[in-house]
């Protein structure tokens, strides 16, 4: 049977348990389409960044020796770090094994905090930034899931992980960013009359644009979501 679990601040030390596993599902998730990050050149003079081949083969670009895109390690220390001090909070469902099949992670912010750590290298979307983004919200850090044990079905109660995520943090708005069309899909389908979608350059989810309750442009490649979070709350 699958559980549903919350990790927060009360007890993240689960994640000695389990982070693991969100682990390697993170590693797979993205290392396919459509992000294709399998793997990164660690060489000072290469700035081919990550690499859609598999790690220990060598570099297009420079031919070092490439490694794993995330190393999981430090993905469980840094997702511990943002629960601890940063208040994040992981919604994810698991196996009675300890696998986990999927899961959301969400921290507060601010739109300073936002742009210099998501945007740094695009300031054309602080005046975006400006006119479209409150003092406070929340920010979907990702959304992923172990591909290999739970194939489909994992965006399923997405209103549910909104709702959670809303009444949990009692901001006006949850936004996140994503390539993937099924994180948009699955968004509009449970809370399109309360989001604004702002497609980027790659335009994911351009063919959904009459389930969202507003939909404009921002100067990126990857399509934002801002949902309205007040009529969300459970």
């Amino acid at each position: 049977m699958n559980t549903l679990k919350i990790i927060d601040r009360r007890n993240v030390d689960e994640l000695q348990i389990i982070g693991e596993s969100m682990a390697k599902a993170y590693q797979r998730a993205f290392a396919g389409s459509p992000w294709f990050e399998a793997s990164r050149c660690e060489a000072d003079f290469c700035d081919i960044g990550f690499c859609p081949d598999d790690p220990g083969g060598n570099c297009p670009k420079c031919a070092s020796i490439l490694v794993e895109a995330y190393d999981k390690t430090k993905l469980v220390k840094d997702w511990e770090t943002m629960v601890r001090e940063d208040d994040a909070l992981i919604e994810l469902t698991a196996t009675d094994q300890q696998l986990a099949l999927r899961a959301t992670i969400a921290r507060p912010t601010n739109p300073d905090e936002l742009l210099a750590r998501k945007y740094e290298n695009l300031p054309e979307m602080q005046p975006w930034a400006d006119a479209n983004l409150p003092d406070k919200l929340v920010w979907i850090e990702d959304t992923f899931a172990n591909l290999r044990i739970s194939p489909q079905g994992n965006l399923v109660d997405r209103a549910r992980t909104l709702g959670l995520i809303a009444t949990r943090y009692a901001v006006p708005m949850i936004a996140t960013r994503t390539l993937a069309p099924a994180v948009v899909r699955a968004t509009l389908r449970d809370a399109g009359m309360q989001t604004d979608m702002y497609l980027g350059s790659e335009a994911v989810g351009v063919d959904m644009t009459a389930n969202a309750r507003y939909t404009g442009e921002l100067p990126d490649r990857r399509t934002f979501l801002a949902i309205d979070a007040r009529e969300l709350r459970i």
